[in-house]
């Protein structure tokens, strides 16, 4: 049995947090060679002795059992997300035929099994389902076209293990050392895997590309409640603001002809990308006060006509 420190990559300071791993394979389960076609898949149940968030685990995901197997691709997945049938196969196929490809990601939907009677709690999973539906697989459809997309969720997607190896997996836990971050930086690292999404696409000397697969859906467990649900989208909203920054901060690193060795096509129309993504940012500061001014212009005009109405009728 290894000792903590054996578990963790050279020179990586191993979690304080104990984690505790038990192993089975198919055979327990009483599944003979000749359903696997002679294949046995074995399976590791991790659990640690304390929680100490969504980071640690990652830590110990990546850098402590993915360094020991070498994987060739690692999925994330939330405990509250549920694949539908066939999802995993899917996000697998496109990864096997598109070796380039470093991360890829399905459609998420909100889950409304646990939803037995239309209560309160029925129209906040609504509206979130609405913008999933309008926000987020309409942006990730087109982001796709291009090869890179801003983020692939934590809570559902497949990453190839040497695209993050390095300097996407270093920039990754860069976060756990807020001390010697900025306020912007300390802000990007709320959405980690926007970080992680940026590193693997301006990878040096490679060619690497995200992609988002839309008949690979899963369904979420989405918050019940209107204080929950703030707290989330605090936190995603300021992680979506800087990791868009972060972005346009790093465009030169990405239509560079000696950095990567994506095609000059692929260059030329990335460009238009951060074009597009900086006119995005920067009208995003001007959508409240916009939208304020439209209703208040609207409602307005309406009031006068009305009452325009009202004098001139006998």
């Amino acid at each position: 049995m290894k000792e903590m420190p054996d578990l963790v990559e050279y020179g990586v300071t191993p979690p304080n947090n104990i984690i505790h791993m038990f192993m089975c394979s198919t055979w327990d389960f009483g599944l003979g060679d000749d359903k696997l076609k002679a294949k046995r898949v074995n399976f590791i149940f991790a659990i640690k002795q304390r929680n100490d968030g969504k980071i640690n685990s990652h830590k110990w995901f990546f850098q402590g059992l993915c360094h020991c197997l070498r994987p060739e691709l690692c999925l994330m997945l939330d405990i509250g997300t549920r694949p539908s049938h066939g999802a995993l196969h899917k996000l697998y196929s496109y990864m096997m035929k598109n070796r380039f490809c470093g991360g890829c990601c399905g459609e998420i939907e909100v889950d409304f099994s646990s939803e037995k009677t239309i209560g309160f709690s029925y129209f906040v999973k609504v509206a979130q389902y609405y913008e999933y539906k309008i926000g987020h697989t309409p942006d990730k459809c087109t982001e796709s076209i291009f090869g890179f997309n801003s983020v692939l969720p934590g809570a559902y997607s497949l990453f190839r293990w040497r695209a993050i190896q390095g300097r996407p997996m270093q920039e990754f836990f860069r976060g756990l050392d807020k001390d010697k971050l900025g306020c912007a930086e300390a802000n990007s690292y709320l959405a980690e895997d926007r970080v992680m999404c940026l590193e693997i696409y301006v990878k040096e000397s490679r060619k690497y590309f995200l992609a988002y697969v839309p008949d690979a859906k899963a369904f979420t467990d989405a918050p019940p409640s209107i204080a929950v649900l703030l707290k989330q989208r605090r936190r995603w909203m300021n992680g979506a603001l800087f990791g868009t920054y972060n972005v346009i901060r790093n465009s030169s690193k990405m239509i560079s002809c000696i950095r990567t060795k994506h095609g000059c096509l692929n260059k030329f129309f990335i460009f238009f990308f951060v074009l597009y993504y900086t006119i995005q940012f920067f009208l995003s500061f001007f959508i409240i006060g916009a939208t304020y001014a439209f209703v208040t212009s609207f409602l307005s005009s309406e009031v006068i006509s009305l009452v325009n109405e009202s004098n001139a009728s006998p």
